[in-house]
């Protein structure tokens, strides 16, 4: 069996009147692959400049692979010792 991993698209919007207005927005489906969220970032960002008259911002598309989920288990384990370690330093 394939492990699938799926991937996130993330859009990067820069105000072109403020370039410290900054915005970054994960688009709230997953896609099988990058192609896909690769079009599908294209067509979310052509939606938002010709729907939502958007034109004074520059869009950037990332499409980003979700984390493994031996990464999630790794992460929970070091974030579970550490607030072990915390708990037992403040009962000191």
């Amino acid at each position: 069996m394939e492990l699938l991993v799926p991937f996130m698209l993330l859009v990067l919007g820069i105000s072109d009147d403020d370039p410290s207005d900054v915005q970054l927005v994960r688009h709230p489906v997953l896609f099988a692959s990058e192609a896909e969220c690769l079009k599908a970032g294209e067509e979310v960002v052509r939606a938002r400049v010709i729907g939502e008259h958007e034109s004074a911002t520059n869009f950037r598309v990332f499409c980003k692979r979700v984390p493994k989920p031996k990464e999630f288990e790794d992460l929970f384990s070091e974030l579970g010792d550490a607030s072990d370690a915390r708990r037992a330093e403040s009962s000191e």
